[in-house]
């Protein structure tokens, strides 16, 4: 039984994610029993979309139910009333569980989660997936997509949430880190970057079109200002292997002889609002010519193509 996985998205990894499904799964099964014409919602079914702000191991679990039907609560659940309609409700196809749509989902959660997380799931609902490593071409949804739906809901609870969050959502963001960075960056007075655009250093050609087999010399950074040649890399669990600190040295070294300047993020400078991630990326910003917030100069070369 697998969920998709979203580059850094989620805390359990292998064995112990899989007993966890395993336990959600058993755990909504016996409460749907209890509570007939429920459905997954919220947190719970987040984790079974594999959208950022899912977790598996939270309790209580959460249901949706129809706002007419009575809720008698048997063990650690949350029960959401709210409205469905067609396509609201569907089974999840790897469980087999009812669960609310992926749209439904943002929603409800809406209430509850924090800002960040939010932009997060939808920009994990809008990015353009690798099919090589996804069992999909297409992307979930899209902003405009989004943003039409927004509209036929009007002033509806959580509406107004997940409209804040679409304004600040972009495609390209890979993981839910790539996309608290890219918003602390901003926050913390930089300019908005780039998210996982290509870059070619030797020509056109290495960054062949529609193609995710890039040349040796074709860069797609998790961030980056082209106009200043600055690229910024989260460097989370995903490159920990010998062979990804290989690639990510020798990546490195290509953009550094190419005039770039390469700003390596961890986690650790994540802390207090990513004050340490945004002095590291505002200090290259600076070496690369970059005038600074206010500068008159700056529209025109934030604007200015690669």
């Amino acid at each position: 039984m697998q969920t998709e996985t979203y580059r850094a998205g989620g805390s359990l990894n292998g064995a112990t994610q899989e007993d966890a499904l395993k336990e959600l799964v058993a755990f909504a099964w016996a409460a749907l029993e209890d509570l007939p014409e429920s459905a997954l919602t919220h947190s719970s079914a987040a984790a079974l979309w594999g959208m950022p702000g899912g977790d598996f191991q939270a309790r209580p679990l959460h249901l949706w139910r129809p706002a007419h039907k009575a809720s008698s609560l048997k063990g650690p659940l949350k029960v959401w009333h709210t409205a469905a309609g067609p396509g609201d409700i569907v089974n999840h196809p790897a469980t087999g569980l009812p669960v609310t749509s992926r749209r439904l989902t943002l929603l409800i959660a809406s209430r509850t989660w924090p800002l960040d997380t939010v932009v997060a799931a939808i920009d994990w609902m809008v990015r353009h997936p690798r099919p090589s490593f996804e069992q999909r071409s297409d992307p979930y949804d899209t902003l405009e997509g989004i943003s039409a739906w927004l509209v036929s809901l009007g002033r509806r609870q959580g509406a107004p949430r997940v409209r804040e969050a679409l304004s600040l959502a972009r495609v390209g963001s890979d993981s839910p880190m790539e996309t608290a960075l890219r918003l602390a960056l901003q926050r913390h007075g930089l300019p908005e970057p780039v998210c996982n655009g290509l870059f070619p250093l030797a020509g056109p050609d290495a960054c062949p079109s529609g193609s995710e087999l890039f040349g040796p010399l074709c860069f797609q950074p998790d961030l980056a200002y082209p106009a200043w040649r600055v690229a910024v890399e989260y460097q989370g669990s995903t490159h920990a292997s010998a062979a990804s600190m290989r690639r990510d040295i020798t990546k490195k070294h290509q953009m550094e002889q190419a005039g770039w300047a390469v700003v390596q993020i961890h986690s650790g400078h994540m802390a207090e609002g990513a004050a340490r991630a945004a002095d590291l990326v505002r200090a290259a910003l600076r070496r690369q010519g970059w005038p600074g917030p206010g500068s008159p100069r700056l529209l025109s070369r934030e604007n200015a193509a690669f």
